[in-house]
């Protein structure tokens, strides 16, 4: 008894001890320690530890370690917490009110009892928190308080609205018992049909009918009469009846798209006697009003001869009244059944994404190549022009040669110092992201609302051989409010079928708003038994259209993007968003980590083992995605200069990307295609928001990791590399008006220098560099200094920054053994010795393609999540 008793003692003082460590560093100048300091003693319930945490509140500038505090002192469960935090409120952001709020609604009772006692408060930071507050804590009290808000005409327009985004999380009935949807307020107009949506009734069907008017609110119409009819799958046959007498073109035309998706039951009906007619003319309507894709793809897919016959009949009638309908089942429609019409098949005349030959890039890059090879000689002529007639030429050549190798070094120097600049910055980056990520608990980060919700997006085109195994990693991710929308983008292969027969999919409907232009959706998939799993096949167009697609379907506030051959770790979604935890300030988009899946063993969607490519062309991929990723982008989103987030793993904010209208294609706003979009998209983000002047935030996560699967083969690669380079070119001469523009503060003056200068110029030197080095060779001239400073600005710098990068990759997890780590050591030195060469000229090879106007991606084989033998 004695010894336990002594070993209490011991933990209690070792205890007491951190806790005194952790009030000292609360107080720290450094955001990370506080956060960390404030989530211990929030575990740490003493009165030492509450009264610190009350005393750093009150001093606390930064709201983003407020929110740390926050969640400390309610876990304290202590009257003085609440009063101090409902203090904190005062001049605050709404982020921050938001945030508070979701911490404090969990609390029931006691933080209810707290509420009640500042009713009569007319601070605005207290009445926008009751106003909150009354959304989640069912009271008649909270209501009318919620009500005299509503009801007040002289209600600002802030306050009101807070108030109808409560009234409508609990009190939808009531809301329901005022007729607001006659209000001349759009705002309470609107927040009826979300109340009416709740409640999936012949009476809400009505009002929402009757609310029909033309005007943007009926896509929001249409969306809740669909979600009722999902509900209350019986009013289907009331809203057939309202189309089929509606005499009104703006219902019928609404009303049809609402009913398009039910063509299985609308069609079955025709071979009822007593309403054939009634059904039928319901399907002329659709087809009138334009809802032609689902009666196409279930006509195809029909085998009923007499009900086909039937169909046939009615589309007649309506190729008679809306003759521009005709075309596209000319186009979609099998061509047995075209014959019965007495047509042929059309066929859309193949564009080639290159017929836009964009004059003035290839004119840019012409000059751009012209310049970067007469540079060197007219230096030499400007620097030799005392010798230029007096030397020959064999001995001007050889001065050029060194003169060039010296070039060369300072290049690589120079490339090689931005590199440790960047990996200096991203080891305290991630050092900060690490700390953050400690600070943070599954508690914490699964309540409800406290990081927005996600919607998945994974294009797919002919990816039958990984499309289970991807999305089954992408179906069980540690996320509290996520959806996964598979966009099977035409493909010609089995992958829609092994989704359909693998998930037991089922086509249903699904009303969405088309704020992106994008290729037609033939169908949309679901399973009751998968609610976050959406699956939509669409008419080929490309990644960047699928994309979109997925932006319209999409109901979250962000969205990632993930190429469909990828697989997210567990985590992987969680440390990414978790970094707006970290800061106020907007943040637009986010990145993380790309790692090689080649030589992993893949089961189920899960990574069982780990493991380095035994083949040589991956690996030699491996190397240059640690230095990239480590070295580079981490780096870069610390001094928030970051241009690039990856395709296949990258999160951005909906509304923004909807704002600058999405993804570039042929379709869209801007009537451009483009192969490199993922960095495209940043580029274009960060400038609107540069010029709306608005602070924004681009993040990486260091330790946020994705699977990939990388060509497996030199040639697969060089067509991967030539296709980077050209979307390289192609963004930078599209945007180049930002290149050392100070309106752009560091994406001008820093980051697209950089990519210009060393990314995109950068091979074009190199090759040149090479070439000199063989001469300087051949002549003898290669001097043991000259040799000397190719090895360690070339080779010994850029192994460090392999080794170094890899480690701070291994700061939470170690991917690689002793064994594994040696031979990622060896390969970043032997691919300085042919295999960057080849790169280099394959890049090249990037600018003669841009100028013959090659913009096709190129097809890449794939072997699947496959063991290397």
């Amino acid at each position: 008894t004695l010894s336990v008793f002594n070993e209490l003692k011991d933990i209690l003082k070792e205890l007491t001890k951190k806790d005194k460590v952790y009030i000292k560093k609360l107080n720290s100048f450094f955001k990370a320690q506080r956060k960390l300091s404030a989530s211990y003693l929030g575990y740490i319930k003493t009165k030492q530890s509450f009264e610190a945490l009350l005393k750093r509140i009150e001093i606390e500038k930064c709201e983003d370690v407020k929110i740390y505090i926050v969640n400390a002192l309610i876990s304290h469960e202590n009257y003085t917490g609440y009063v101090l935090i409902a203090d904190s409120l005062k001049n605050s952001s709404e982020w921050y009110q938001e945030k508070v709020l979701i911490l404090l609604r969990d609390e029931g009772e006691s933080f209810y009892n707290y509420i009640v006692t500042l009713l009569d408060k007319n601070e605005d930071h207290i009445k926008k928190l009751i106003l909150r507050y009354s959304g989640e804590y069912p009271s008649e009290v909270l209501w009318e308080y919620l009500f005299t808000y509503l009801s007040n005409p002289k209600s600002t327009e802030e306050f009101k609205k807070i108030a109808i985004d409560s009234a409508l999380k609990l009190y939808y009935n009531k809301f329901l018992e005022r007729d607001y949807m006659k209000s001349d307020d759009p705002e309470l107009r609107r927040s009826s049909i979300l109340a009416f949506k709740r409640v999936a009734t012949v009476k809400s069907l009505n009002a929402l009918i009757a609310m029909m008017d033309g005007d943007i609110q009926d896509n929001m119409i249409v969306e809740s009469i669909d979600e009722i009819i999902e509900e209350n799958p019986i009013l289907i046959v009331k809203v057939s009846d309202y189309l089929y007498k509606s005499k009104n073109a703006v219902i019928s035309r609404n009303l049809a798209r609402v009913l398009s998706n039910k063509i299985e039951y609308i069609a079955s009906k025709l071979f009822t006697i007593d309403e054939k007619d009634k059904y039928s003319e319901i399907i002329e309507k659709l087809l009138i009003n334009n809802q032609v894709n689902d009666i196409m793809s279930f006509l195809n897919r029909n085998k009923n001869k007499e009900l086909e016959n039937e169909l046939i009949e009615i589309m007649k009638r309506a190729f008679e009244k809306n003759p521009n309908i005709k075309w596209e089942f000319k186009l979609y429609l099998k061509e047995s059944i075209l014959n019965k019409f007495g047509e042929k098949k059309a066929f859309l005349k193949k564009k080639k994404r290159e017929m836009n030959r964009e004059i003035e890039k290839v004119i840019w890059v012409i000059n751009l190549l012209v310049f970067l090879i007469i540079i060197f000689p007219l230096i030499y002529v400007f620097r030799h022009l005392d010798i230029l007639f007096e030397r020959s030429l064999i001995e001007q050549l050889k001065i050029y040669v060194i003169e060039f190798n010296y070039y060369l070094v300072f290049y690589s120097i120079s490339v090689n110092a931005v590199y440790l600049i960047l990996l200096f910055i991203s080891y305290f980056g991630a050092e900060n992201q690490l700390m953050l990520w400690k600070a943070k608990n599954m508690k914490f980060l699964f309540k409800k609302d406290i990081v927005p919700s996600i919607s998945i997006i994974a294009p797919a085109y002919n990816e039958e051989q990984n499309i289970k195994e991807s999305v089954n990693s992408l179906m069980n991710l540690k996320y509290p409010d996520y959806e996964l929308i598979v966009v099977n983008d035409g493909s010609l292969d089995n992958t829609l079928q092994e989704l359909i027969s693998y998930y037991y999919l089922e086509r249903v409907s699904y009303v969405y708003d088309e704020k992106l232009k994008t290729m037609p959706i033939r169908g949309v998939y679901k399973n009751k038994n998968y609610p976050n799993l959406v699956v939509v096949d669409k008419e080929n167009g490309g990644k960047a259209d699928s994309l979109n697609t997925g932006i319209n379907i999409s109901k979250s506030q962000y969205f990632c993007g993930i190429d469909a051959d990828s697989l997210l770790e567990e985590e992987a979604l969680l440390k990414l968003i978790s970094l707006s935890m970290d800061n106020t300030m907007e943040s637009i988009a986010f990145g993380g980590n790309i790692y090689p899946i080649n030589g992993c063993t893949v089961e189920n969607g899960l990574i069982k083992n780990i493991r380095l490519p035994k083949q040589k062309v991956p690996m030699f991929q491996s190397i240059e995605y640690l230095r990239a990723f480590m070295a580079g982008r981490v780096g870069w989103a610390t001094i928030n200069g970051l241009l690039i987030i990856s395709g296949a793993f990258g999160l951005f904010k909906k509304d923004a990307i909807i704002e600058i209208g999405g993804y570039l294609t042929k379709s869209g706003k801007y009537k451009k295609d483009t192969v490199g979009e993922d960095m495209e998209l940043v580029i274009r983000l960060s400038k609107h928001m540069r010029e709306k002047k608005i602070p924004y935030k681009v993040e990486y996560a260091f330790n946020a990791n994705c699977w990939t699967e990388v060509p497996g083969n030199l040639p697969n690669l060089l067509k991967q590399r030539d296709r980077w380079h050209r979307g390289l070119i192609d963004i930078l001469s599209y945007h180049r008006k930002i290149i050392f523009n100070p309106k752009f503060g560091i994406m001008g003056l820093v980051s697209f220098p950089y990519f210009f200068i060393f990314e995109l110029v950068g091979p074009i030197f190199e090759i040149q560099g090479y070439f000199m080095v063989m001469i300087a060779f051949v002549f003898g001239i290669l001097n043991a200094k000259i040799t000397l400073l190719l090895f360690i600005s070339v080779i010994f710098l850029g192994t460090l920054i392999s080794v170094t990068s890899l480690m701070i990759s291994e700061k939470e997890t170690i991917y690689a053994n002793s064994r594994d780590f040696i031979k990622l050591v060896w390969f970043s030195i032997i691919e300085n010795f042919g295999f960057r060469q080849i790169f280099s000229v394959w890049r090249i090879m990037g600018y003669f393609n841009t100028i013959k106007n090659v913009s096709s991606w190129g097809n890449i084989d794939r072997k699947g999540f496959k063991n290397e033998e």
